[in-house]
């Protein structure tokens, strides 16, 4: 009986969580980053420089390596100064916080009762 209080409870919770201002703007700005293509080219772009990189130290091809490793940070730093990808880091910190909060309030209960 008392799991199913306490699952009622989480599930409250996480719908309350989910109204929050701080969730409903970082889900705005999830849904447009992910449907924005420049952003998604940035990542692939990215991600296969970074895999070049690690390939060519593995068959130590130090050239090729650095190069691609050089490249991977250029659009790295390109993706970190996107205004769009600012604004959804900022969102994303945004809504972890709360979620850290909540955390910090659910531990402290449950070593209120515990003690």
């Amino acid at each position: 009986m008392e799991n199913i209080e306490i699952s009622k409870k989480l599930d409250e919770l996480v719908s309350l969580t989910e109204q929050d201002v701080a969730i409903q703007e970082y889900k705005e700005i999830e849904a447009v980053v992910y449907n924005d293509p420049k952003l998604q080219h940035l990542t692939k772009e990215i991600k296969k420089y970074q895999q070049t990189s690690v390939l060519a130290a593995h068959f130590q091809q130090e050239k090729t390596s650095e190069s691609a490793g050089k490249r991977a940070d250029n659009l790295h730093n390109e993706l970190a100064n996107n205004p769009l990808a600012m604004e959804y880091n900022e969102k994303l910190k945004n809504a972890d916080d709360l979620l850290q909060h909540i955390m910090h309030l659910l531990e402290n209960e449950i070593q209120k009762t515990e003690g």
